[in-house]
């Protein structure tokens, strides 16, 4: 496939010239992230202001069309304990600033590795906006492994796909756990209506 996953082959195949974004849900609770399929090399080159006030932007109008009026959105630090580099004082601080003056209703930064104990277990925010994929996946991945959706973000129409990916490791064993895929069903109806 020529493209760099299957949200942009399906960009491509819808026509859509908009942002859009993978999001991961577990238990109405989502997340979105500012770079994706990419080496952590290449990460902070892809930290700009413009690229994490994407994200913020489409996770808060999902959450907003899923009924939540003022959703609270967390955003997640770059560098270890929100300090350890400069990207979080010349790039996330003022992607939040300039979030807020959209009426979105977004914090931090926050340090990843105690982002989803207040975010998801303590339910201070709605969701979480990472940096880069692990910091979201392995998180949310922890809470839930088998009840995690995928939603690709953005597109006309609503895609959910089980979070864990495809299980090739399982295939043909009949180990299959069929809660992932009727999660993503579940969903998938809700954003249906």
């Amino acid at each position: 496939m020529k493209f760099k996953d299957e949200l942009h082959y399906f960009k491509n195949k819808f026509k859509i010239k908009s942002y859009v974004c993978e999001l991961n849900v577990l238990n109405n609770f989502w997340t979105a992230r500012v770079t994706s399929h990419i080496p952590l090399k290449d990460v902070a080159k892809n930290i700009t202001i413009k690229n994490i006030l994407e994200p913020i932007k489409l996770v808060n109008k999902y959450l907003k069309k899923n009924g939540l009026k003022n959703p609270k959105v967390g955003v997640q630090a770059l560098n270890p304990h929100a300090e350890f580099g400069n990207e979080e004082k010349k790039i996330i601080i003022p992607a939040i600033n300039k979030a807020r003056k959209m009426k979105i209703k977004a914090f931090g930064p926050l340090p990843c590795d105690t982002s989803f104990i207040k975010a998801y277990k303590n339910k201070e925010y709605n969701c979480l906006v990472g940096m880069y994929h692990d910091a979201i996946q392995s998180g949310l991945k922890s809470f839930g492994f088998e009840k995690g959706v995928t939603v690709q973000g953005g597109l006309p129409i609503p895609i959910t796909t089980p979070a864990h990916g495809t299980a090739f490791d399982i295939v043909g064993k009949n180990k299959a756990n069929v809660s992932p895929m009727l999660e993503s069903l579940k969903l998938l109806l809700k954003l249906l209506s």
